[in-house]
């Protein structure tokens, strides 16, 4: 048999209310305020008295709250110094390797032009003495049958 401990007072208050609704239950979330939702509620209800008025000119403010960067270490700072060291090496590695090619095809254009110049000039040599003998061949013709 099940006995009843209960005082006298709680017997005769009146049950607890049933727990709310799924649909019942508060969303925490805000309804009818301009605060976006994943902003804190302590910051909620201090930017209530902002967002009704504004500035007097009409114009909003915006804030942002982020955490500062933790201070570099000492290691983290030598890190990045020898990375920033090797980054200067290579770079100038490369562009002095690259002045040396540009130094080289430079050259070599040189050589070309220069080889192709004393082809042309035996060309036009051999043309010059070829188009000699052909007028020198005229002339004695000319002359002989004078």
């Amino acid at each position: 048999m099940k006995v009843d401990r209960r005082s006298d007072a709680e017997q005769n208050s009146s049950p607890p209310p049933p727990p709310p609704l799924p649909a019942e239950q508060p969303s925490h979330l805000p309804l009818d305020s301009s605060d976006p939702c994943w902003l804190s509620s302590e910051l909620q209800g201090s930017s209530e008295g902002r967002s009704s008025g504004g500035r007097p000119d009409g114009s909003t403010v915006l804030e942002f709250f982020s955490d500062r960067p933790a201070e570099l270490t000492f290691s983290q700072e030598r890190n990045n110094l020898h990375a920033m060291e090797v980054t200067q090496r290579f770079f100038e590695t490369v562009s002095a390797q690259l002045e040396l090619w540009c130094h080289r095809k430079i050259l070599e254009a040189e050589q070309q032009a220069e080889l192709r110049a004393q082809v042309d000039k035996k060309e036009l040599l051999q043309q010059i003495s070829t188009l000699e003998a052909e007028l020198q061949k005229l002339k004695t013709n000319e002359n002989g049958e004078n």
